[in-house]
């Protein structure tokens, strides 16, 4: 169907705008908030010629939906207007929400590998550009200076005095994300048993390596445990002729990398929070204060720590931990039904994804583990993520029909 279609070459579209393209501003939006819109319209222009509601299983969207809604409440008695609520809703949810609703379809429709393909494509040519960062090619450099900085001071600082490599991504903290979700994906495909992924066991060793690679250069240590992911997956059956090579291949070049990279081993074996407990305690404080979030008449979260009582090392910061962030911002109640979904999808896979439940499961927790210590996430329009659970939610529909036609089939019988 041509809807199908467009809709999964829309996919892929948002999927580079979200690697390469996420900083840079048409109007008042990144580009793949304009495909956003495109991919929302044909979604509900194929809901109403098929009949068919293809995401009446997809859990995501009510949650949201309330959270969107409670934020929208609060942003009104706040004394905000309708164009800042759907701007700031647009920017903190809306768009990821219906990115997540694409990823849903493209392996509701096509299969996990449609979905996957294009992550782990970008993902690997951004690991490939920031490797050769690292390495201190300037060419390396250039391609990324060519993207601008967005007017961030701090990237700017970054990227002309080379400090650490982004990729093709706004700054290496994005970087992380991106890849991030594109291993943990890369390791529940191995374990939901896709062909390519089993029988190009080779090329996919090769895929592992430069992103975990990358992923430890990177210096973004809330983003390391998603490597132990690897781990795991030796022990399943799929890898197991590959098991002792792949051993030999990532512990090797872990372990090389860090003791040949000074600064690398330096950063890793600081155990340091650096300024983020004062910070989170400032947050805490400040959501305790502000219950429903920041008012617009209140100043802003400088000026209201600065007033207040509160610890005022790294006063101008937000507090560099998702949840945090996002209470100071939206309040505590929408951070509190975004936790309740958390614990829900977990309890969903388990029950449901009974063969390659511990794989999806370590991959929601190790992504919202590197939420802790940013500020970016999915309340706050991290987008990776949003496509991570929306193939989630596709493989928990999957596994419903699945059963639905089991169950249909001994009725038939």
């Amino acid at each position: 169907m041509i809807f199908d279609s467009s809709i999964r070459f829309l996919y892929w579209c948002a999927v580079f705008c979200t690697f390469f393209l996420s900083y840079i501003q048409i109007g008042p939006y990144p580009p793949s908030n304009y495909i956003a819109v495109l991919i929302l319209y044909i979604l509900i222009i194929k809901i109403f010629v098929s009949r068919k509601n293809t995401f009446k299983n997809n859990q995501l969207i009510p949650f949201v939906l309330l959270i969107s809604l409670i934020i929208a409440l609060t942003m009104v008695l706040k004394g905000y207007t309708i164009y800042e609520i759907i701007i700031r809703l647009t920017k903190s949810m809306g768009t990821g929400l219906i990115l997540s609703m694409a990823s849903f379809h493209v392996v509701f429709t096509y299969g996990f590998k449609s979905a996957l393909k294009p992550i782990l494509l970008f993902a690997v040519l951004t690991s490939i550009v920031a490797f050769f960062q690292i390495m201190g090619f300037d060419f390396a450099w250039s391609l990324r200076e060519i993207m601008g900085y967005a007017n961030d001071g701090e990237v700017l600082k970054q990227l002309t005095e080379r400090e650490r490599a982004p990729g093709m991504a706004f700054y290496v903290t994005t970087m992380s994300y991106q890849l991030l979700v594109a291993f943990a994906l890369t390791m529940i495909g191995i374990h939901y048993k896709i062909n390519y992924l089993i029988k190009r066991i080779p090329i996919n060793i090769i895929v592992i390596i430069i992103i975990s690679t990358v992923i430890i250069l990177s210096g973004s240590r809330s983003a390391y445990p998603v490597i132990l992911l690897s781990l795991f997956t030796l022990f399943n059956d799929n890898t197991k002729p590959y098991r002792y090579l792949l051993i030999f291949l990532i512990l090797g070049s872990i372990i090389s990398l860090i003791y040949f990279n000074d600064d690398l081993y330096n950063r890793m074996t600081s155990v340091g929070f650096g300024g983020r407990l004062d910070r989170w305690y400032n947050g805490i404080q400040m959501t305790l204060y502000n219950p429903f979030g920041i008012f617009k008449n209140t100043g802003n979260y400088k000026e209201i720590l600065l007033s207040q009582s509160f610890n005022t090392s790294g006063v101008g910061e937000f507090p560099h931990n998702h949840l945090i962030t996002s209470a100071v911002k939206f309040g505590l109640l929408p951070v509190l039904i975004y936790i309740i979904y958390n614990l829900t999808l977990i309890l969903r896979v388990y029950l449901a994804l009974k063969k390659y439940r511990a794989i999806i499961i370590l991959s929601i927790l190790f992504y919202q583990f590197n939420t802790m210590f940013h500020n970016a996430g999915m309340l706050l329009g991290e987008q990776n993520g949003w496509y991570m659970f929306g193939i989630i939610e596709s493989l928990l529909a999957i596994e419903r029909r699945r059963i639905s036609y089991k169950l249909k089939e001994r009725e038939d019988n």
